[in-house]
């Protein structure tokens, strides 16, 4: 089964590197930073289901790429989610032609009938004066 869902790029809210700028080494278990050096596996979240990794202090302290990667003093940490094999999978969907057909079949029947079940519970908060007297 493959799931056609956009997944919210999370990567690019901020003015620092992002992690897809950042190489992951799974037979090392580690990442590269753009400038070369080591995240290693600090801990894992569990309620969140990701493992956390973690640059030295000393290397980011005196990087030159430092402004545009942290202002932490303890080092650039990044996330990686436990079910990123599958997110990648996921991410290369977009340019397929089954992604986009999924995706034009979900505007026309999925977005619609939500669009009107929101509508409906919406209208059953409100309460029926508020209505009779137009002031939804």
């Amino acid at each position: 089964m493959r799931a056609y869902i956009p997944i919210p790029d999370m990567d690019h809210r901020t003015e620092f590197f992002s992690a897809d700028q950042f190489r992951y080494e799974a037979e090392r278990d580690i990442y590269l930073c753009p400038a070369g050096k080591e995240l290693r596996f600090d801990r894992a979240h569990a309620t969140e289901r990701s493992r956390r990794y973690r640059a030295g202090a000393k290397d980011c302290n005196h990087c030159p790429l430092k402004a545009k990667c942290t202002t932490s003093k303890q080092g650039r940490s990044l996330c990686r989610s436990v079910d990123e094999a599958c997110l990648d999978r996921v991410r290369a969907y977009p340019p397929t032609e089954a992604y986009k057909k999924a995706l034009r079949k979900r505007q026309v029947w999925v977005e619609p009938l939500f669009g009107s079940c929101q509508r409906l519970a919406w209208d059953a908060t409100v309460p029926l004066t508020a209505r009779l007297s137009g002031q939804q």
